[in-house]
């Protein structure tokens, strides 16, 4: 039988509408078109033929399945966790579900639910986002500030687009060569269409920052840069005393707990100082033998003596954290992006024995 007939008999998906194939509001639909595809597959058809019948990318098609697996599997999950409260045993529970006893317990096992959720969690802290950033880039490398998967992310797009949301590709020329284009997948609510994206809010346009995900999507930890340390703590060490044989190391005083590495011997880091500037490198501990009293952060660098550590400008030695204009026009800390660069901040155990964060220590590794 040929694809366009096969697909003719049992309906195509739909593309137009705010809920194209249901988002659970239809889990039947979900349903048929896991079946439409199993049908296909059993006819011998590749995953590739079987996206490109149904209008998708190969990736498309695989999140897409996803999404709609995972949902079928939380509709299941739930009926069984509340015949499960009934009393029911799991053998009644597989039968009346037509799955395995073995799959039952895994649907009332907790931390099967968390993993379900994590597609969820994203898409619903991209949501959330929203109501203060009403166009996200949700694109290319977006995965990587949100310390996820690209397959991860992929299939959080397709559950928004599922839910009625809009997502537009566009190309955007680089601001450094204009010839060159970056090639943004722009998030936004599903009443703004394309062009009025492009006429009226391209310069809206911003990336998720200051989020990211743990435990591959379950747990959302939202960045904020907070303290800095003082810079009466660094102490520049500067090419003459030898700082370019170490340039761009960062030492850090031993058994101070805010500067602290945890397990690690070294990491890449970003250090705020004094709320404005700060430190990127290659942290180690250091010989505190050569710290003079009050000092916790000895910073190497190439630039010679009489380079002021702070300023504006490049005839500085610490970088100034990245800026933004607020709704009034005025330059402020980029509160969600201040170091230019994906991180992460560091835990730490303070001398109770509390986890704290340490907003100065900041990973990007």
């Amino acid at each position: 039988m040929d694809i366009l007939d096969y697909l003719e008999h049992y309906g195509t998906p739909r593309h137009s509408g705010r809920y194209p194939w249901g988002s659970g509001k239809n889990p039947q639909r979900n349903k048929n078109f896991l079946q439409r595809a199993d049908d296909l597959a059993e006819q011998g058809l590749s995953k590739k033929e079987i996206a490109a019948a149904f209008g998708l990318s190969t990736g498309q098609y695989v999140a897409m399945r996803k999404i709609y697996k995972n949902q079928i599997d939380a509709e299941n999950q739930a009926l069984a966790i509340k015949l499960n409260d009934k009393g029911w045993a799991h053998t009644k529970i597989a039968e009346r579900l037509g799955v395995s006893e073995g799959t039952v317990r895994n649907m009332l096992d907790p931390t099967k639910k968390r993993r379900e959720d994590r597609v969820a969690n994203v898409a619903n802290l991209l949501k959330e986002t929203l109501k203060e950033k009403p166009f996200l880039d949700i694109g290319e490398g977006v995965n990587r500030q949100l310390n996820i998967s690209e397959d991860h992310l992929e299939a959080v797009r397709f559950l928004l687009k599922d839910e009625g949301y809009n997502i537009y590709n566009i190309k955007v020329p680089q601001v450094s060569n204009p010839k060159q284009f970056t090639n943004m997948k722009i998030l936004c609510d599903g009443d703004v269409t394309k062009a009025e994206l492009i006429k009226e809010h391209l310069g809206q346009v911003t990336s998720p920052d200051g989020i990211y995900f743990e435990n591959y999507g379950e747990t959302a930890i939202v960045k904020r840069p907070g303290p800095s340390v003082d810079s009466s703590r660094v102490m520049v060490n500067y090419t003459e005393t030898g700082g370019s044989k170490k340039d761009g190391v960062i030492e850090l005083r031993p058994g101070v707990e805010d500067l602290t590495l945890g397990g690690r011997r070294y990491a890449q880091v970003r250090i705020g100082v004094d709320g404005t500037h700060y430190l990127k490198g290659m942290a180690i501990y250091g010989d505190p033998k050569e710290m003079p009293p009050g000092v916790d952060i000895v910073f190497n660098t190439n630039k010679h003596q009489g380079t002021p550590m702070l300023g504006t400008g490049d005839n500085t030695v610490l970088k100034e954290m990245k800026t933004m204009k607020d709704p009034n026009g005025k330059k402020v800390i980029d509160e969600g992006n201040p170091f230019g660069a994906v991180y992460r901040p560091w835990n730490y155990k303070d001398s109770s024995g509390n986890e704290v964060i340490s907003f100065c220590m900041n990973t990007v590794d």
